[in-house]
Protein backbone atom coordinates (compact mmCIF):
# COMPACT_ATOMS: atom_id res chain seq x y z
CA UNK A 1 0.00 0.00 0.00
CA UNK A 2 1.53 3.64 -1.06
CA UNK A 3 2.03 5.59 2.00
CA UNK A 4 -0.92 8.50 1.83
CA UNK A 5 -3.16 6.84 -0.24
CA UNK A 6 -6.97 6.96 0.16
CA UNK A 7 -7.83 3.78 1.79
CA UNK A 8 -11.48 4.84 1.31
CA UNK A 9 -11.44 4.88 -2.72
CA UNK A 10 -10.00 1.51 -2.54
CA UNK A 11 -13.15 0.50 -0.22
CA UNK A 12 -15.15 2.14 -2.64
CA UNK A 13 -13.37 0.46 -5.15
CA UNK A 14 -14.79 -2.93 -3.13
CA UNK A 15 -18.14 -2.18 -2.94
CA UNK A 16 -18.38 -0.97 -6.84
CA UNK A 17 -17.45 -4.74 -7.77
CA UNK A 18 -19.42 -6.34 -5.23
CA UNK A 19 -22.66 -4.44 -6.35
CA UNK A 20 -21.50 -5.78 -9.83
CA UNK A 21 -21.08 -9.44 -9.00
CA UNK A 22 -24.89 -9.47 -6.75
CA UNK A 23 -25.88 -7.90 -10.09
CA UNK A 24 -24.01 -10.82 -12.20
CA UNK A 25 -25.33 -13.58 -9.57
CA UNK A 26 -29.04 -12.87 -9.90
CA UNK A 27 -30.61 -14.70 -12.98
CA UNK A 28 -27.20 -16.97 -13.32
CA UNK A 29 -27.19 -18.75 -10.34
CA UNK A 30 -29.68 -20.68 -7.92
CA UNK A 31 -30.09 -17.84 -5.27
CA UNK A 32 -31.77 -17.94 -1.71
CA UNK A 33 -35.52 -16.50 -2.21
CA UNK A 34 -35.38 -13.35 -0.34
CA UNK A 35 -32.48 -12.43 -3.40
CA UNK A 36 -35.12 -12.18 -6.00
CA UNK A 37 -37.53 -10.31 -3.74
CA UNK A 38 -34.15 -7.30 -3.12
CA UNK A 39 -33.93 -6.94 -7.94
CA UNK A 40 -37.96 -5.63 -7.21
CA UNK A 41 -36.93 -2.76 -5.78
CA UNK A 42 -33.39 -2.01 -6.70
CA UNK A 43 -30.38 -2.90 -8.98
CA UNK A 44 -26.63 -3.05 -8.48
CA UNK A 45 -26.00 -2.20 -12.18
CA UNK A 46 -24.84 1.23 -11.18
CA UNK A 47 -21.45 -0.20 -9.29
CA UNK A 48 -20.07 0.75 -12.54
CA UNK A 49 -20.72 3.96 -12.75
CA UNK A 50 -18.94 3.98 -9.43
CA UNK A 51 -15.76 2.69 -11.14
CA UNK A 52 -16.33 5.74 -13.75
CA UNK A 53 -16.26 8.30 -11.02
CA UNK A 54 -13.13 6.89 -9.22
CA UNK A 55 -11.52 6.57 -12.84
CA UNK A 56 -12.32 10.06 -13.96
CA UNK A 57 -11.58 11.57 -10.86
CA UNK A 58 -7.49 9.86 -10.86
CA UNK A 59 -7.21 10.06 -14.93
CA UNK A 60 -7.61 14.09 -14.52
CA UNK A 61 -5.19 14.21 -11.25
CA UNK A 62 -3.05 11.62 -12.81
CA UNK A 63 -3.07 13.93 -16.39
CA UNK A 64 -2.99 17.48 -14.12
CA UNK A 65 0.64 15.60 -11.73
CA UNK A 66 2.09 14.62 -15.20
CA UNK A 67 1.64 17.83 -16.89
CA UNK A 68 3.63 19.90 -14.07
CA UNK A 69 6.63 17.45 -13.82
CA UNK A 70 7.25 16.10 -18.26
CA UNK A 71 8.90 18.81 -19.79
CA UNK A 72 6.92 18.71 -22.93
CA UNK A 73 3.24 17.96 -24.04
CA UNK A 74 4.35 14.59 -25.76
CA UNK A 75 6.49 13.44 -23.05
CA UNK A 76 2.86 13.85 -20.85
CA UNK A 77 0.86 11.83 -22.75
CA UNK A 78 3.56 9.17 -23.62
CA UNK A 79 3.81 8.79 -19.50
CA UNK A 80 0.24 8.58 -19.16
CA UNK A 81 0.05 5.99 -22.17
CA UNK A 82 2.64 3.84 -20.49
CA UNK A 83 1.32 3.92 -16.88
CA UNK A 84 -2.80 3.03 -18.39
CA UNK A 85 -1.12 -0.13 -20.49
CA UNK A 86 1.00 -1.43 -17.54
CA UNK A 87 -2.01 -1.22 -15.07
CA UNK A 88 -4.64 -2.62 -17.35
CA UNK A 89 -3.59 -4.48 -20.81
CA UNK A 90 -1.60 -7.34 -18.78
CA UNK A 91 -4.53 -8.58 -16.44
CA UNK A 92 -7.04 -7.59 -19.57
CA UNK A 93 -5.27 -9.69 -22.30
CA UNK A 94 -5.29 -12.35 -19.81
CA UNK A 95 -8.79 -12.98 -19.10
CA UNK A 96 -9.80 -12.17 -22.42
CA UNK A 97 -7.26 -15.46 -23.03
CA UNK A 98 -8.55 -17.61 -20.55
CA UNK A 99 -12.29 -17.08 -21.81
CA UNK A 100 -11.42 -17.98 -24.80
CA UNK A 101 -9.98 -21.49 -23.07
CA UNK A 102 -13.00 -22.01 -20.94
CA UNK A 103 -15.17 -21.69 -24.08
CA UNK A 104 -13.45 -24.49 -25.53
CA UNK A 105 -14.46 -26.54 -22.97
CA UNK A 106 -17.84 -25.43 -22.23
CA UNK A 107 -18.14 -24.62 -26.09
CA UNK A 108 -18.70 -21.39 -28.11
CA UNK A 109 -15.21 -21.07 -28.87
CA UNK A 110 -15.34 -18.81 -31.73
CA UNK A 111 -18.04 -16.45 -30.63
CA UNK A 112 -15.74 -15.83 -27.49
CA UNK A 113 -12.55 -15.01 -29.30
CA UNK A 114 -14.66 -12.78 -31.32
CA UNK A 115 -15.54 -10.95 -27.78
CA UNK A 116 -12.35 -11.48 -26.59
CA UNK A 117 -10.59 -9.36 -29.64
CA UNK A 118 -13.11 -6.35 -29.58
CA UNK A 119 -11.94 -6.62 -25.71
CA UNK A 120 -8.02 -6.30 -26.78
CA UNK A 121 -8.99 -3.64 -29.29
CA UNK A 122 -10.98 -1.23 -26.95
CA UNK A 123 -14.00 -1.51 -29.01
CA UNK A 124 -16.19 -4.07 -26.82
CA UNK A 125 -19.16 -1.47 -25.80
CA UNK A 126 -19.54 -1.18 -29.50
CA UNK A 127 -19.77 -4.56 -30.58
CA UNK A 128 -22.01 -5.88 -27.58
CA UNK A 129 -24.33 -3.23 -28.77
CA UNK A 130 -24.28 -4.83 -32.23
CA UNK A 131 -24.77 -8.14 -30.90
CA UNK A 132 -27.70 -7.16 -28.35
CA UNK A 133 -29.55 -5.58 -31.63
CA UNK A 134 -28.83 -8.27 -34.04
CA UNK A 135 -26.33 -6.56 -35.99
CA UNK A 136 -23.93 -8.67 -35.25
CA UNK A 137 -24.31 -12.46 -35.35
CA UNK A 138 -22.71 -15.36 -33.84
CA UNK A 139 -21.97 -13.39 -30.88
CA UNK A 140 -22.39 -16.40 -28.33
CA UNK A 141 -22.73 -16.62 -24.85
CA UNK A 142 -22.02 -13.11 -23.30
CA UNK A 143 -20.46 -14.37 -20.06
CA UNK A 144 -17.12 -14.85 -21.24
CA UNK A 145 -15.79 -11.46 -21.65
CA UNK A 146 -18.71 -9.29 -22.03
CA UNK A 147 -17.91 -7.37 -19.15
CA UNK A 148 -14.55 -5.55 -20.94
CA UNK A 149 -17.50 -3.08 -22.41
CA UNK A 150 -16.89 -0.98 -19.40
CA UNK A 151 -13.13 -1.44 -20.05
CA UNK A 152 -13.40 0.12 -23.38
CA UNK A 153 -15.77 2.88 -22.79
CA UNK A 154 -12.96 3.76 -19.97
CA UNK A 155 -10.54 3.81 -22.94
CA UNK A 156 -12.66 5.90 -24.62
CA UNK A 157 -13.29 8.27 -22.02
CA UNK A 158 -9.56 8.07 -21.25
CA UNK A 159 -8.88 9.24 -25.10
CA UNK A 160 -11.60 11.69 -25.39
CA UNK A 161 -10.82 13.57 -22.40
CA UNK A 162 -7.06 13.50 -22.78
CA UNK A 163 -7.29 15.38 -26.50
CA UNK A 164 -9.60 17.23 -24.52
CA UNK A 165 -6.77 18.39 -22.27
CA UNK A 166 -4.47 19.17 -24.50
CA UNK A 167 -5.89 21.12 -27.37
CA UNK A 168 -8.25 23.05 -24.58
CA UNK A 169 -7.73 24.15 -21.57
CA UNK A 170 -8.55 21.31 -18.61
CA UNK A 171 -11.85 22.79 -17.06
CA UNK A 172 -13.30 23.28 -20.85
CA UNK A 173 -12.41 19.84 -21.37
CA UNK A 174 -14.24 18.46 -18.39
CA UNK A 175 -16.97 20.79 -18.66
CA UNK A 176 -17.71 19.49 -22.68
CA UNK A 177 -17.69 16.14 -21.46
CA UNK A 178 -19.75 17.04 -18.43
CA UNK A 179 -22.23 18.22 -20.89
CA UNK A 180 -22.41 15.20 -23.24
CA UNK A 181 -22.82 13.19 -19.39
CA UNK A 182 -26.24 15.51 -19.57
CA UNK A 183 -27.25 15.32 -22.87
CA UNK A 184 -26.80 11.29 -23.12
CA UNK A 185 -28.73 10.84 -19.06
CA UNK A 186 -31.83 12.13 -21.16
CA UNK A 187 -32.35 9.08 -22.95
CA UNK A 188 -33.58 5.91 -21.04
CA UNK A 189 -31.37 3.66 -19.69
CA UNK A 190 -32.39 0.55 -21.68
CA UNK A 191 -29.64 -2.06 -21.16
CA UNK A 192 -26.86 -2.45 -24.00
CA UNK A 193 -28.74 0.64 -25.71
CA UNK A 194 -26.24 3.43 -26.97
CA UNK A 195 -26.97 6.24 -24.36
CA UNK A 196 -26.48 3.12 -21.82
CA UNK A 197 -22.84 1.55 -23.18
CA UNK A 198 -21.62 5.47 -23.85
CA UNK A 199 -22.51 6.96 -20.41
CA UNK A 200 -19.84 9.59 -19.46
CA UNK A 201 -21.30 11.77 -16.57
CA UNK A 202 -20.55 9.88 -13.95
CA UNK A 203 -16.77 9.85 -15.25
CA UNK A 204 -16.99 13.68 -15.95
CA UNK A 205 -18.35 14.69 -12.76
CA UNK A 206 -15.60 12.66 -11.15
CA UNK A 207 -13.43 14.69 -13.11
CA UNK A 208 -14.76 17.83 -12.21
CA UNK A 209 -14.13 16.65 -8.98
CA UNK A 210 -10.64 16.37 -9.23
CA UNK A 211 -10.39 19.94 -10.46
CA UNK A 212 -11.79 20.98 -7.20
CA UNK A 213 -9.32 21.86 -4.93
CA UNK A 214 -9.89 20.47 -1.58
CA UNK A 215 -13.59 19.12 -2.66
CA UNK A 216 -14.79 16.78 0.05
CA UNK A 217 -18.68 15.77 1.27
CA UNK A 218 -19.75 14.49 4.35
CA UNK A 219 -18.88 10.92 5.25
CA UNK A 220 -22.80 10.29 5.66
CA UNK A 221 -23.40 11.01 1.62
CA UNK A 222 -21.29 7.81 1.00
CA UNK A 223 -24.42 5.77 2.46
CA UNK A 224 -26.81 7.87 0.53
CA UNK A 225 -25.19 7.97 -2.74
CA UNK A 226 -25.02 4.27 -2.42
CA UNK A 227 -28.73 3.88 -1.65
CA UNK A 228 -29.08 6.25 -4.23
CA UNK A 229 -27.10 4.14 -7.26
CA UNK A 230 -29.02 1.35 -6.04
CA UNK A 231 -32.56 2.46 -6.19
CA UNK A 232 -31.94 4.50 -9.26
CA UNK A 233 -32.84 1.90 -11.93
CA UNK A 234 -36.18 0.75 -10.41
CA UNK A 235 -37.51 3.67 -8.23
CA UNK A 236 -36.83 7.06 -11.06
CA UNK A 237 -38.62 7.31 -14.18
CA UNK A 238 -37.00 6.20 -17.38
CA UNK A 239 -35.62 9.71 -18.74
CA UNK A 240 -33.85 10.05 -15.01
CA UNK A 241 -32.37 7.12 -14.46
CA UNK A 242 -28.97 8.00 -16.06
CA UNK A 243 -28.88 11.24 -14.00
CA UNK A 244 -29.58 9.10 -10.79
CA UNK A 245 -26.62 6.66 -10.87
CA UNK A 246 -24.21 9.24 -12.28
CA UNK A 247 -24.78 11.54 -9.50
CA UNK A 248 -25.07 8.54 -7.18
CA UNK A 249 -21.11 7.70 -8.56
CA UNK A 250 -20.24 11.42 -7.70
CA UNK A 251 -21.71 11.26 -4.34
CA UNK A 252 -19.90 8.46 -3.25
CA UNK A 253 -16.47 9.57 -4.61
CA UNK A 254 -16.84 12.69 -2.82
CA UNK A 255 -17.68 10.91 0.68
CA UNK A 256 -14.47 9.33 0.42
CA UNK A 257 -12.33 12.03 -0.19
CA UNK A 258 -11.39 14.80 2.84
CA UNK A 259 -9.09 14.27 5.90
CA UNK A 260 -10.51 10.70 7.10
CA UNK A 261 -9.31 8.64 4.98
CA UNK A 262 -8.75 4.93 6.55
CA UNK A 263 -11.14 2.18 5.50
CA UNK A 264 -12.31 -1.36 6.54
CA UNK A 265 -9.51 -3.76 6.07
CA UNK A 266 -11.17 -6.44 4.49
CA UNK A 267 -12.74 -3.78 1.69
CA UNK A 268 -9.16 -2.54 1.06
CA UNK A 269 -8.12 -5.78 0.35
CA UNK A 270 -10.81 -6.62 -1.99
CA UNK A 271 -10.57 -2.97 -3.58
CA UNK A 272 -6.96 -3.64 -4.43
CA UNK A 273 -7.95 -6.72 -6.53
CA UNK A 274 -11.28 -5.20 -7.84
CA UNK A 275 -9.47 -5.09 -11.43
CA UNK A 276 -8.71 -8.83 -11.57
CA UNK A 277 -12.18 -9.35 -9.81
CA UNK A 278 -13.88 -7.38 -12.64
CA UNK A 279 -12.01 -9.51 -14.98
CA UNK A 280 -12.92 -13.34 -13.22
CA UNK A 281 -16.19 -13.04 -11.97
CA UNK A 282 -18.20 -13.91 -14.71
CA UNK A 283 -15.98 -17.19 -16.16
CA UNK A 284 -16.24 -17.69 -12.40
CA UNK A 285 -19.99 -18.08 -12.14
CA UNK A 286 -19.90 -19.58 -15.51
CA UNK A 287 -17.71 -22.78 -14.14
CA UNK A 288 -19.82 -22.51 -10.46
CA UNK A 289 -23.04 -22.83 -13.25
CA UNK A 290 -21.34 -25.66 -15.10
CA UNK A 291 -20.35 -27.94 -12.45
CA UNK A 292 -23.73 -27.41 -10.51
CA UNK A 293 -22.41 -26.04 -7.54
CA UNK A 294 -23.55 -23.46 -4.99
CA UNK A 295 -23.92 -20.09 -5.57
CA UNK A 296 -21.67 -19.49 -2.69
CA UNK A 297 -18.56 -21.23 -4.48
CA UNK A 298 -19.00 -17.69 -7.41
CA UNK A 299 -17.60 -15.65 -5.13
CA UNK A 300 -14.97 -17.52 -3.08
CA UNK A 301 -13.73 -18.77 -6.60
CA UNK A 302 -13.73 -15.15 -8.23
CA UNK A 303 -11.51 -14.17 -5.09
CA UNK A 304 -9.15 -16.37 -5.41
CA UNK A 305 -8.72 -16.06 -9.03
CA UNK A 306 -8.50 -12.05 -8.30
CA UNK A 307 -5.58 -12.84 -5.69
CA UNK A 308 -3.66 -14.75 -7.99
CA UNK A 309 -4.15 -12.58 -11.15
CA UNK A 310 -3.46 -9.49 -8.88
CA UNK A 311 -0.06 -10.90 -7.64
CA UNK A 312 0.90 -13.07 -10.83
CA UNK A 313 -0.24 -10.34 -13.54
CA UNK A 314 -0.72 -7.17 -12.30
CA UNK A 315 1.81 -6.35 -9.80
CA UNK A 316 4.11 -7.98 -11.83
CA UNK A 317 3.44 -6.18 -14.54
CA UNK A 318 3.28 -3.22 -13.41
CA UNK A 319 6.64 -3.33 -11.75
CA UNK A 320 8.33 -4.26 -15.00
CA UNK A 321 6.59 -1.02 -16.29
CA UNK A 322 8.05 0.91 -13.92
CA UNK A 323 11.32 -0.68 -14.15
CA UNK A 324 11.23 0.13 -17.96
CA UNK A 325 10.16 3.46 -17.16
CA UNK A 326 12.67 4.01 -15.18
CA UNK A 327 15.62 2.70 -17.36
CA UNK A 328 14.80 5.04 -19.83
CA UNK A 329 14.98 8.17 -17.37
CA UNK A 330 18.24 7.02 -16.93
CA UNK A 331 19.31 6.52 -20.38
CA UNK A 332 17.82 10.17 -20.92
CA UNK A 333 19.69 11.69 -18.29
CA UNK A 334 22.98 9.86 -19.62
CA UNK A 335 22.48 11.44 -22.92
CA UNK A 336 21.47 14.86 -21.39
CA UNK A 337 25.11 14.64 -19.25
CA UNK A 338 26.71 13.81 -22.42
CA UNK A 339 25.26 16.28 -24.43
CA UNK A 340 26.03 18.68 -21.64
CA UNK A 341 29.88 17.75 -21.72
CA UNK A 342 30.14 17.97 -25.64
CA UNK A 343 28.61 21.30 -25.51
CA UNK A 344 31.01 22.64 -22.63
CA UNK A 345 34.23 20.96 -24.42
CA UNK A 346 33.80 22.06 -27.61
CA UNK A 347 33.08 25.95 -26.56
CA UNK A 348 30.26 28.24 -28.08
Amino acid sequence: MKPGKNLRIEALRAIAILMVMAQHMHGRLAMPGFYDAVFRHAQFWPGVDLFFAISGYLICGNWAELRRTSPSLAATCGKFARRRFWRLAPALAAWMGFSILLAAVIGGVGAAAKGALAALLGVANIYWHGCVTGQIGGCGNMDYNSVAWSLSLELQLYLALSVGMMLLRPRLAVAMLLSLGCLDALFPAMLFSWAWLLRPLAFALGAAVALMPRFSLPAWILPAGLLLAALAPVQLPAGLVLFGVGIAGALCLGGCLGPARSAPRVLVWIGERSYSLYLCHLPAILVVRALHAPWLCAPVLALGCAHLSFHAIEQKFRGLGRARAGAQNKYRELDQSLLDQGVKSNGP
